[in-house]
């Protein structure tokens, strides 16, 4: 399932100063997120015939559907789509703050750890991962308390798009005149979206069994995107 996990500080890695363009009456920038969301959707079907049902499968680490009350460590799983996000749904919590380790290894003997996201209330916590190994597996650490939330793993092309068309439309919004500051920047923004569009590669669960398999990688290189 396509979800879009993009925040406004994944915005300010292409605009530092992303705060001093915010829209009139507005406090953050999640409608335009949102409408993005949208936009992205629209297009990746409408134009692709990708339905975002198949896109962005999700390699699990933790269901999330019982609470957690103690230390626990995942199954291994291996990850056949090179994924570089966790990501951590928290649906319920209690206690002061709880743990969750991702460690990786290329053969299922030895074993690094790979990132660590500490966890104080309930939401959505994610991280990008500095290194990719072929099998994972996840330890949350409880010490008092419990949690309950759907650990993963997923791609991460879409954060670049969701990204581009974000930006893209909050500086559009400011153009006053055309070859303005904000008209360069939005036409940036926009032509960087359609390349990463034009030239796609990304897991497609054709089947909606869960998993990646052989055949399901879709790209292309050649169509032209306008719009």
């Amino acid at each position: 399932m396509l979800r879009n996990l993009l925040t406004e500080s994944d915005l300010r890695a292409y605009i530092p100063n992303i705060d001093l363009v915010q829209w009139t009456g507005t406090s953050d920038y999640s409608a335009q997120i949102e409408a993005a969301e949208r936009e992205v959707r629209d297009d990746l079907y409408s134009v692709m015939g990708l339905k975002s049902s198949a896109l962005r499968p999700e390699l699990t680490l933790n269901a999330g559907t019982s609470s957690i009350t103690s230390s626990t460590t995942s199954d291994s799983v291996e990850d056949a789509a090179d994924r570089k996000r966790l990501v951590c749904n928290v649906t319920a919590f209690s206690g002061t703050s709880h743990t969750v380790t991702l460690q990786g290894s290329n053969d299922e003997s030895t074993w690094v750890t790979v990132t660590t996201l500490t966890i104080t209330e309930t939401g959505i916590e994610t991280a990008l991962l500095p290194a990719q190994f072929v099998y994972y597996k996840a330890t949350v650490a409880v010490s008092s308390g419990a949690m309950t939330a759907n650990i993963y793993l997923t791609e991460t092309i879409y954060d670049t798009l969701f990204a581009y068309k974000t930006l893209a439309i909050i500086l559009q919004a400011l153009i006053k005149t055309d070859g303005d500051q904000w008209s360069i920047k939005a036409s940036y923004f926009h032509t960087m979206y359609e390349k990463k569009l034009a030239t796609y590669k990304m897991f497609y669960d054709a089947n909606l069994d869960g998993e990646v398999d052989s055949g399901e990688l879709v790209s292309n290189t050649i169509i032209k995107y306008n719009k």
